[in-house]
């Protein structure tokens, strides 16, 4: 009991003088700023290749983004991909310490969580991230995920999986905001 009550009062400490010294030391940046292009709620088109010489599969899913505080963008997508319920969470930050974008994916399907880095073009409104997976065949993937920034209501993101020297289209979302 007394741990207990020890440790509520190490937690009410900290969290009234340990986070206005982080919210002191965790400004935020005008990298921050691209995150707020992602809020709100979004319909997404998915086309998605098995392979380049195959027709793809093509499906729809919302996706819904929203601002923790000013550093972070949390997303949820939902829909039916490939005839299942899906269901998948990303997170998209900036992290001024490494000056790049960090983010993180986890889905229904996939075991393992996804920790991608890169960066963001303000000319070309551009957001790429890149990131390793372990394949089908239990063999690392690279990946790469470019997110375009059309207008403030479409977005076009497009993944490659490396094949040698070449990147290779294996899904593209296409959004168009809801509201």
């Amino acid at each position: 009991m007394m741990n207990r009550l020890l440790g509520y009062f190490v937690f009410a400490v900290w969290a009234c003088f340990g986070m206005n010294t982080l919210a002191q030391s965790s400004p935020v940046l005008e990298e921050h700023e691209m995150l707020k292009m992602d809020e709100g709620v979004w319909s997404a088109k998915i086309t998605m290749w098995a392979d380049p010489d195959t027709e793809p599969t093509i499906s729809t899913a919302k996706e819904t983004n929203t601002m923790v505080g000013k550093l972070w963008s949390i997303g949820k997508l939902e829909g039916n991909i490939g005839g299942m319920d899906y269901v998948g969470y990303a997170t998209l930050g900036y992290d001024p310490i490494q000056k790049k974008y960090v983010g993180t994916w986890v889905d229904s399907v996939t075991p393992a969580i996804t920790q991608m880095v890169g960066t963001y073009g303000v000319k070309t409104k551009t957001l790429t991230l890149f990131y390793s997976i372990s394949g089908p065949d239990g063999q690392e993937e690279k990946r790469k995920n470019v997110m375009v920034y059309k207008d403030k209501s479409t977005r076009d993101f497009t993944m490659f999986i490396k094949n040698g020297d070449e990147w290779i289209r294996s899904m593209e979302i296409m959004y168009a905001r809801i509201e």
